[in-house]
């Protein structure tokens, strides 16, 4: 990721990832039978695994070491669609898996990937630095980034050095706004009083 390799959140010390949902039993529309998902060879752990490492792997550096612990918290599914709607199904294979990964570096990382989450409001991926926060949203397809800096750039305004603290960015492309973020934190500092709530003063 650009925004990571450009120093936009300082040095990355945390990313957490997830990779999980229900497995494909709670989907409407089934073409298929897919109970076998919940059967021995299949889950979580591997249908979904290759996603988070690839999106973490991207942006930072291959795994030095990683260690998992794994579970089965739901043994029992009930096919929601489908040709095989209705269908009991035991499972026979670890659906709640979570996953500590050292990247070297003094960077940490931790992954769920399983069938044990209903609904989850949180980021596909967030990667927490020394100077910000960037969290990511739509999976592979990434269409949506927030970016938080706790630091912002500092401007002299007035005499005093002001520090933006904020989701600075919540939408598609960021880039653009984060190269202008300079101008455009001294406009609204400027045209809006109201918005020294949101700074803080520094020396």
């Amino acid at each position: 990721m650009q925004l990571v390799s450009n120093g936009a959140i300082g040095e990355v010390s945390l990313v957490r990832t997830t990779c999980s949902s229900m497995g494909p039993e709670s989907g409407l529309g089934a073409p298929t039978d897919f109970s076998w998902f919940y059967q021995g060879g299949a889950g979580g752990m591997s249908s979904m695994t290759g996603y988070g490492l690839i999106r973490m792997t991207a942006v930072l550096v291959a795994v030095k070491s990683l260690a998992a612990t794994s579970c089965i918290s739901m043994p029992e599914r009930v096919m929601r669609d489908g040709s095989a709607k209705g269908k009991r199904v035991q499972v026979d294979v670890l659906d709640n898996n979570v996953m500590v990964l050292d990247f070297g570096n003094n960077t940490l990382g931790t992954m769920d990937t399983g069938y044990v989450m209903m609904a989850s409001e949180a980021p596909d991926m967030e990667l927490f630095g020394t100077e910000g926060v960037i969290s990511t949203y739509g999976g592979d397809q990434v269409d949506r980034i927030r970016l938080y800096r706790t630091t912002g750039i500092p401007m002299l305004l007035a005499g005093r050095t002001w520090t933006f603290r904020a989701w600075i960015h919540d939408g598609p492309s960021i880039l653009p706004l984060f190269r202008a973020w300079p101008t455009l934190c001294l406009m609204a500092s400027l045209l809006s009083p109201a918005l020294a709530t949101w700074l803080t003063s520094s020396k």
